[in-house]
């Protein structure tokens, strides 16, 4: 069932006179930890990708586009056209990384607009039921969570010991696991040939979403491009660079920072070089089936990060370094967007650039705004110039996102201003050699972001109990909550019927793998706690903690609470309604994930 709010989408189609009456296609790739010095057009030497090169030189660069940078935090904004902190998502890892269950995401709007969607690769913001990319508005899914998870995805080893190398995989295709053969980011861009050629309705217009695991480290490419560029590297005309890597890696053993097998400039280079053979591949099939002149291909990361094979910033590398542009011949190329643009940005963009008119509520609800005007198209918004706010709650210092809950303002912080500046903050103090007017500047764009987002930060995402296949449960850190102090995992869990629910802490299912049963008991203590008040809850400065976050007096009013002794598996009678539970055992710690399983 499709849950998100109705009023959200009310939705007109219009078409915009100056991309010729048309709706065209959308193919929105989001590479992960890209970076522009690994690409030829931006002056890499040694990395080919003449690919991706033309896509630059055919289309509208983007010299100052910003993203989350973290890889949950970026998507959960991409998706969403809003700030991920407002999407209750923090940081990278656990809990933390699932975006709530209740939001309108691009594929819902293209859904209602008209479009197929469908979504192939690295999804990265919740990998159970509601939050998986088939939940959210896509159609067709071939997908997994994210590259940690890789490896219990393997079902074939490669060339070696590394699931980024793996030559077969298990994979979510519309909540069923299915095998597929190949290197992971060939397997990506098949699925999105296979589904232009055979697929899609051809008698209607397509939203595609291609998000890769490349070039996220460690970076490891196909046999044959690592079996080439090795080679190449060994050249004399690379000596300098062998030299410097080679140094790097005397450097990190001096300083104990070696980490086992290194990758070397020639695996990075193998990583993206097939990257750019699949855009090749893609681009020839879009020209076989006739797509190619009404089909826009957006190029961008999730985060600037770098390889081994990466150049050092130059000077056309402009204010950022993720490499962004947009192809579609009827808007022309050679163009430069300066302006600072960011990922919530491309939401209302595409919507504007497809005749998909977003009602005032959505508009209203989101904190991007369209960049149609500065790519030349007629007739569409004036682009408003504007703060961007990045803030990573897990970022650099600060690790203890995953003892407690809390928002802590000013924390890991960068406000980047219309005039290019910007304005860093480390454990709310500002690292950044601007002026006291500057820096006055940014305190206050930011004041004004973090109180949008403190009226909407959630508690958390909520899984929900699906009625024929059983749901996993990530657990949010809480130290001071219901069950008493020290307790640390809560799960979040919304019952749509009244009924029997197995909780187990057997999860051997997970991506799945065939359940394997347990003979083990376990008997614990069960802190279950039911709401018992409509509408959100309030958060609240912690003046110790220094930061924001449900309180737990304001857990205790809005939740009724119960504590019981079980033994798990346990299968207890749940009423409709919201949960948040603890579950003790006598002996083992804590369970990090549960799964939670229809009864009834």
């Amino acid at each position: 069932m499709k849950r998100f709010a109705a009023t959200f989408v009310a939705l007109m189609f219009c078409a915009s006179s100056s991309i010729a009456g048309t709706r065209p296609n959308v193919i929105l790739i989001n590479i992960d930890n890209h970076d522009k010095g690994s690409l030829g057009y931006f002056g890499n030497k040694f990395i080919e990708t003449p690919n991706i090169d033309k896509l630059f030189e055919g289309g509208i660069r983007f010299n100052n586009f910003h993203t989350a940078s973290r890889c949950t935090c970026s998507r959960s904004a991409l998706m969403t056209g809003r700030y991920h902190a407002r999407n209750g998502v923090m940081g990278t890892g656990g809990a933390w990384g699932q975006s709530r269950e209740d939001l309108t995401t691009i594929a819902h709007v293209f859904d209602q607009g008209g479009y197929q969607t469908a979504m192939f690769g690295k999804w990265h913001i919740g990998d159970t039921y509601p939050l998986r990319p088939e939940d959210r508005g896509f159609q067709e899914v071939v997908s997994c969570e994210n590259g940690n998870t890789l490896g219990q995805l393997v079902e074939k080893k490669g060339y070696i010991n590394s699931a980024r190398a793996a030559a077969a995989f298990r994979l979510n295709h519309n909540g069923t696991y299915e095998v597929y053969e190949g290197f992971r980011t060939d397997i990506w861009f098949q699925e999105v040939n296979n589904y232009l050629a055979d697929k899609r309705d051809k008698s209607k217009p397509f939203f595609v979403y291609l998000a890769t695991v490349t070039a996220h480290g460690p970076c490891y490419g196909p046999e044959d491009l690592r079996d080439k560029f090795k080679t190449k590297y060994e050249k004399d005309e690379w000596k300098t660079l062998r030299d410097t890597f080679n140094a790097s890696l005397e450097q990190q053993r001096i300083s104990g920072k070696s980490r086992g097998t290194p990758v070397y400039p020639y695996d990075h280079a193998a990583d993206i070089a097939s990257l750019d053979r699949n855009v090749g591949r893609l681009m020839a099939q879009l020209k076989k089936q006739g797509l190619l002149e009404n089909t826009m291909v957006v190029y961008m990361s999730d985060g600037s990060g770098s390889g081994p094979a990466s150049i050092r910033q130059a000077a056309r590398f402009g204010r950022s370094n993720n490499p962004t542009t947009i192809y579609l011949p009827s808007l022309g190329k050679d163009k430069v967007v300066e302006e600072v643009v960011a990922n919530i940005d491309v939401l209302p963009t595409l919507a504007e650039m497809c005749g998909i008119k977003l009602s005032d509520n959505h508009t209203a609800s989101i904190d991007g705004q369209s960049f149609a005007s500065l790519l030349g198209v007629e007739g569409v918004a004036t682009w408003r110039e504007r703060y961007y706010i990045t803030d990573h709650q897990s970022g650099g210092h600060k690790k203890d996102i995953f003892k407690q809950m809390v928002f802590r303002p000013y924390d890991s912080s960068s406000v980047f201003l219309p005039d290019g500046k910007t304005v860093s903050f480390e454990a709310q103090e500002c690292t950044s050699k601007e002026s006291p007017k500057v820096i006055a500047e940014a305190r206050e764009a930011y004041d004004q972001w973090l109180k949008k987002v403190i009226a909407d930060l959630p508690l958390g995402a909520f899984a929900r109990a699906h009625p024929s296949r059983p749901v996993f449960l990530e657990g949010y850190p809480i130290t001071d909550g219901p069950a008493g102090p020290g307790m640390m995992n809560y799960f979040l869990l919304d019952i749509e019927t009244d009924g029997d629910y197995e909780l187990d802490t057997n999860i051997s299912d997970l991506y799945g793998k065939k359940r394997e049963p347990l003979d083990k008991k376990t008997p614990g203590k069960l802190t279950l706690c039911r709401k018992t008040t409509d509408g959100r809850l309030p958060v609240s400065f912690d003046e110790e903690l220094k930061g924001y976050r449900v309180m737990p007096a304001t857990i205790a009013a809005n939740f009724s609470t119960e504590t019981q002794d079980i033994t798990l598996p346990a299968t207890i009678h749940l009423k409709k309604g919201r949960y948040l539970f603890n579950l003790k055992p006598e002996k083992d710690r804590e369970p990090a994930t549960i799964r939670v399983e229809t009864k009834m």
